[in-house]
């Protein structure tokens, strides 16, 4: 049924519906009015099409269909709002590299209202703050402030071709604040993070060998076999098309300014319909799916950042995943 419900969805955004289409949340009331026009369904042979017969059915039966809303008009009040956090590294910030970790916090479905994006993107900002959270227990000692800046952007309008991250770039390389930014060693995307056993590293361009990109994924594989064997870390190398109207994954964004970026997820393709449904919701998330998945990534990341190897930073009771928080 979720299958047929995701084709049904993806359709809907794909083609032009002559009718108008209205979503509600189900109730016995909506049961009883199905109820009532089924067994009084009309057979009607002169309807022009199979939405008349319905509406004729439905109308047979007393029911009236009203509909009062006013024309649509685009909205021009929109604010783009993209959170900015940042940890300064222990020394010269502007001497020191820096990773910047992002997530979108938008969502999207054929009823955009209904849309709820638990795991789409809400498992991605969710493991945003908690990798700021446990970074920022390790920054707040002198012992274990480490030599790297590590900025954290929760942006906006992910699913409106990333239009968050766009402005937040041009904000930041345009107007002259950039310094950290336009030198980072990598920008790590966090989207969907808790639909499959997999974890997919979504590159346009793949990173050079020696380069901080490439270290950090081998920390990534490394943790992952290490901790959860099952578990298999892939990259996917797709091209940047310039020509397609919508961005594959947020990583494009800040690949076009020539920053070294990717995307972390649980999806093999950006075509997955998991991204774009009303039926991504909170009880359909796998919750320890997505505690693992952070505790891999946080891992990885503070080996790559304390240069550690065959080391579990994040294995004492102070320093530990919070499934609650995640939740």
């Amino acid at each position: 049924m979720l299958q047929q419900i995701l084709e049904l969805e993806e359709t809907m955004l794909s083609q032009d519906v002559n009718i108008p289409v209205y979503f509600l949340q189900w109730c016995p009331n909506l049961q009883q009015i199905l109820d009532d026009v089924d067994t009084s369904f009309v057979t009607d042979d002169h309807a022009g099409s199979a939405a008349e017969a319905l509406l004729n059915s439905v109308s047979a039966n007393g029911y009236q269909i009203v509909v009062g809303t006013n024309q649509p008009t685009a909205r021009t009040d929109v604010n783009v709002v993209t959170l900015q956090g940042k940890l300064p590294g222990y020394g010269v910030e502007e001497k020191l590299p820096t990773i910047a970790l992002v997530a979108h916090y938008d969502s999207f479905g054929v009823a955009p209202e209904l849309a709820m994006g638990a795991d789409s993107n809400g498992s991605g900002v969710a493991m945003l703050m908690e990798l700021a959270r446990l970074f920022s227990q390790l920054y707040s000692s002198s012992k274990t402030h480490a030599r790297h800046n590590i900025v954290f952007v929760l942006s906006a309008m992910g699913k409106l071709n990333y239009l968050g991250s766009k402005k937040w770039l041009e904000d930041q390389l345009d107007g002259g604040d950039g310094g950290l930014i336009q030198d980072a060693s990598f920008v790590l995307c966090l989207d969907t993070l808790a639909s499959s056993d997999g974890l997919y590293l979504h590159v346009s361009k793949p990173p050079k060998e020696g380069s901080p990109g490439a270290h950090f994924l081998k920390e990534l594989k490394s943790v992952s076999e290490t901790m959860a064997p099952s578990v298999a870390v892939e990259g996917v190398h797709k091209k940047i098309n310039l020509a397609e109207e919508v961005l594959a994954w947020e990583h494009e964004r800040y690949s076009i300014r020539r920053l070294p970026a990717f995307t972390l997820s649980s999806l093999k393709t950006h075509r997955d319909m998991k991204r774009a449904t009303i039926q991504d919701l909170v009880e359909t998330v796998d919750i320890d799916l997505l505690a693992r998945n952070t505790h891999i990534l946080v891992e990885s990341l503070a080996r790559h950042i304390y240069n550690l190897s065959a080391v579990h930073i994040f294995s004492s009771d102070y320093l530990v995943i919070c499934r609650n928080y995640i939740k």
